[in-house]
Order: C-alpha cells, then structure tokens, then sequence
C-alpha cells in the first residue's frame, strides 16, 4: 500500500518521500520521535501518511504515532487503511468507517483524515 500511495501522489504532482520501500528519493525523517510512511510536499502543503493494514490500524503503536505526527505544525496527517478488513468469524467491515471512529475516541478525529488504498487497483481515496 505504500508504493501505490507514494506513486499517486508523484502522480498528482507532490514531491514524496516513502519508507519501507526502497523509494528513490529516500525517506522521511522522523516527526516527533515517529518515521512515517510517506511526507509529500507540493508548493507549501506538507502531507504525512502512516498506512496501516487490518491487523494494525487499531493497535496502540498507531495512536502514538498519528498523535506525534498531529502534534507537527504545518503538517496535514492522514492514515491509509484497505477498503475492507474481516473482523470476527471474517465477517467484512468498512475500515475507514471503524477508523473515523476510532479516531474520535482518540481524541484525533479533527486533526487526522483517513484515505483508503486499494492496491490491487492502484487506487487511493481521499
């Protein structure tokens, strides 16, 4: 998921840097004491994206994270989660719904978006 966020946002004009992937601009530098994913810059917009799969989107790791890279002035935060995750007796979900949820439990739901990645598809939803 991080290489098909990274290559939409080159695709959209944005300067990007990726971790995790062997990017060829390299990566980012941590913000608060946390690496993100992904910083993509265009003009004076600086956009930070932590992607997260099924398994960790909810975890404490990523509250932590998304609350550092939050605390950041002039950074625009996002996580990216998959459209769809199966949950108990792998009955599917909507992830970014659980998410928006989550978020606002953390405190997080007015400083954090939440994009959806379909990788198979190349495609990103903000």
């Amino acid at each position: 998921m991080i290489a098909t966020v990274a290559g939409n946002l080159v695709a959209d004009g944005c300067f990007v840097l990726a971790d995790h992937v062997n990017w060829r601009n390299g990566a980012p530098t941590p913000i608060n004491g946390h690496t993100p994913d992904i910083i993509a810059e265009k003009g004076d917009q600086r956009l930070v994206f932590e992607v997260e799969d099924c398994a960790t989107y909810a975890d404490r790791h990523t509250r932590d994270q998304l609350s550092a890279f939050a605390r950041a002035r002039g950074c625009q935060v996002r996580v990216v989660v998959p459209a769809v995750c199966h949950g108990e007796h792998s009955r599917p979900f909507a992830a970014r719904d659980h998410m928006l949820l989550i978020l606002g439990l953390w405190g997080l739901g007015n400083r954090v978006g939440v994009a959806v990645c379909d990788p198979s598809a190349g495609t990103v939803a903000y």
